[in-house]
């Protein structure tokens, strides 16, 4: 079952927290390059490529937020398919996908008890 305590959520013996919300827009300071920020896990943050999201390929990648800074956020119906496209049969099957899928399903179980609040 899902927990929340202090901002870390913990469910089937994975632990992650959110620095930023969900699917919060980040831009490279150098690169101009833009990433969604997903979540942190093991210390590390994680982000998937807002470019390659277009083009329907959804990969988590492992960034360095002291080159990024906000710049915007999808919204919720922006954050519900990219979730959508991350547990897709497709992007589940990626192997930098796989050990965040647990954590994936939680986010999509959270947006949409929130989407329904709406």
């Amino acid at each position: 079952m899902l927990k929340l305590k202090e901002d870390v959520y913990v469910s089937r013996n994975v632990q992650y927290y959110n620095y930023y919300p969900l699917a919060t827009i980040l831009r490279d300071i150098n690169t101009d390059e833009e990433i969604v920020y997903l979540f942190n896990y093991r210390k590390r943050p994680y982000c998937t490529k807002l470019e390659e999201m277009y083009n329907d390929n959804y990969s988590i990648w492992q960034y360095s937020p002291k080159y990024y800074y906000v710049e915007d956020e999808l919204t919720l119906l922006g954050i519900k398919d990219m979730l959508e496209g991350f547990l897709s049969k497709k992007s589940r099957n990626k192997e930098v996908n796989k050990p965040f899928i647990p954590i994936l399903e939680m986010e999509y179980k959270k947006l949409k008890k929130e989407i329904k609040k709406v």
